[in-house]
């Protein structure tokens, strides 16, 4: 199975496991493509974190793909600049493009097929064309305005003369691939075997006609959202020292399930904190959970309920320990329990009815998503009191 945000990148990922590859195949075959389909989300210009298990080695890995800032930027080029903070926009803000280096470094080390057999589906996709969502659409029509009059080498790629191409038009980013070809064409002869090549790739970006266009393009004043344009600092030492890195996980026990996050580079451990903040309120967070049916009252244990970081309980499961105990006919009325402030309960209850062509496991899949609904209505409610206190301290 291969799951990403766009059909087209999950089609070429299965297509790579059909082929023989692996998931690490399937993963750069999507990420590549995902980076063409969905340019409004990410790019060849972006940053990659990537959580993968190895079954070989029985071991959670993290590929940091998150590239440094260029070396020459400081505090005191800010300074110098009249700037306060850092633009959202603009050269300023760039980092070294990290996602490449990363998937190649994945291809490498925990795939199993060649370079072609893998970035051939973003290839294709850029050369030929793909659908374009309205999504890309509403996102060029934002910025059209900056396209025409500032970032002009982005309006010759996504503006038609008469605006932004519309949702469905089939559209292609014919730069990025020649960009390909002409990549996959220099690692291939640079040699026959199959890792030289991929690492081959890796050089050519980051020290070669790619990393020359990326410093070529620093050099142009382009504007920025502090208001004025500034050239960027990136040079080719920056990318030149780049490289993707495999590092341990973070982790934390959360009841029966480890949670894997990346290091401090990424938010993963903001996570894994809030995580342990809520492990410090299970007597709040695991309240009694309950349910009524036809008169008789049914416990359910809470462990057993997504909400709660359990390994969750299917259908089958709730219709064996709880709907069959009572009448399905009646529906289920759930209750939620939670300690107020002032030791006093917060009560809410809802009422799932009994729908035509419900059975037990669709019953019992509505009956869990309620009761975390409710859970999350009385924590938010709980949240409000807190707000309260605070404001009643404060005064």
């Amino acid at each position: 199975m291969v799951a990403s945000t766009h059909w087209l990148a999950s089609a070429a990922g299965m297509a790579v496991l059909e082929k023989g590859g692996n998931a690490f195949d399937a993963a750069v075959a999507a990420g590549l493509t995902l980076q063409v389909v969905e340019p409004h989300l990410n790019g060849p210009g972006g940053e990659v974190p990537i959580i993968l298990y190895d079954a070989r080695r029985e071991s959670v890995d993290v590929i940091c793909g998150q590239g440094p800032s260029p070396a020459r930027l400081s505090i005191e080029l800010f300074e110098e600049l009249g700037l306060e903070v850092v633009p959202g926009t603009g050269s300023l803000a760039a980092c070294v493009p990290g996602a490449f280096g990363a998937w190649m470094l994945m291809l490498r080390d925990y795939g199993t097929l060649r370079l072609a057999d893998v970035m051939g589906y973003a290839l294709r996709y850029a050369e030929r064309g793909y659908p374009l969502l309205a999504q890309i659409s509403d996102a060029i029509g934002s910025v059209e305005q900056q396209f025409r009059t500032q970032w002009t080498t982005s309006a010759e790629l996504y503006l038609t003369p008469e605006g932004p191409p519309p949702p469905g038009s089939l559209w292609r980013n014919p730069a990025l691939a020649r960009t390909y070809h002409r990549l996959l064409s220099e690692a291939e002869s640079a040699s026959e075997e199959r890792d030289e090549q991929i690492e081959a790739a890796r050089r050519i970006f980051y020290e070669g006609f790619v990393a020359e266009a990326i410093v070529d393009f620093m050099e142009v004043e382009v504007m920025d959202s502090s208001g004025r344009p500034h050239t960027g600092v990136m040079d080719e030492r920056d990318l030149g020292d780049y490289r993707a890195t495999v590092e341990q996980p973070l982790w934390l026990d959360y009841h029966d399930l480890r949670v894997f996050k990346t290091q401090s580079w990424g938010q993963g451990p903001v996570f894994l904190q809030q995580l342990a903040l809520l492990a410090g309120y299970d007597q709040l967070l695991r309240p009694p959970y309950f349910a009524a049916f036809g008169g008789r009252t049914i416990n359910i244990h809470p462990s057993l309920l997504p909400a709660h970081g359990g390994a969750g309980m299917t259908g089958a499961a709730v219709h064996r320990s709880v709907l069959d105990s009572g009448d399905l006919a009646s529906g289920v009325t759930i209750h939620e329990v939670t300690p107020d402030l002032d030791g006093g309960p917060i009560l809410a209850q809802a009422r799932v009815p009994v729908l035509p062509g419900d059975d037990a496991e669709i019953l019992a899949a509505r009956v869990l998503l309620e009761e975390h609904r409710l859970l999350v209505s009385t924590l938010e409610d709980l949240a409000a009191g807190f707000a309260r206190r605070r404001v009643r301290a404060g005064a």
